[in-house]
């Protein structure tokens, strides 16, 4: 695939996370919800290049944990992109580049309390601080 359209990325990274973290919320399992709890406390216990790698796990996470293939094989192939965006926002230091702890713990407790609606609100939140207007 050829992305050359950063909106566009980001655009797909919206629709896709939105859903995969609907997906997660409804099929997680309890085993599935601490490790991605223990993910998320690493998260947020850094703020150097550490909490991209985190960051990375957390979002791969909740995508398996949605257990669509189909979704999970697409989000692989543009993750690539997205990181590189998310790595270079930080370098250049972008406001918020990094500042969204709050909201990716609601996306956490949305998706432990399988609250799909909630999940792709907060998910939605985090996909739209970083769309390019």
């Amino acid at each position: 695939m050829n992305f050359n359209n950063l909106n566009d990325i980001l655009e797909c990274r919206y629709c896709l996370e939105t859903q995969l973290a609907f997906l997660c919320a409804s099929r997680i399992t309890d085993d599935e919800i601490e490790e991605l709890r223990k993910i998320l406390s690493l998260r947020c216990c850094y703020s150097d290049y550490r909490k991209v790698i985190y960051d990375t796990q957390f979002h791969k996470f909740i995508a398996k944990c949605s257990k669509n293939n189909v979704l999970f094989n697409f989000y692989m192939d543009i993750f690539d992109s997205i990181q590189d965006y998310i790595i270079k926002s930080i370098q250049s230091n972008t406001p918020d580049a990094f500042n969204d702890d709050i909201i990716h713990i609601s996306l956490f407790e949305a998706i432990s309390d399988r609250k799909p609606s909630l999940a792709y609100e907060f998910a939605g939140k985090l996909s739209n601080n970083i769309l390019i207007e």
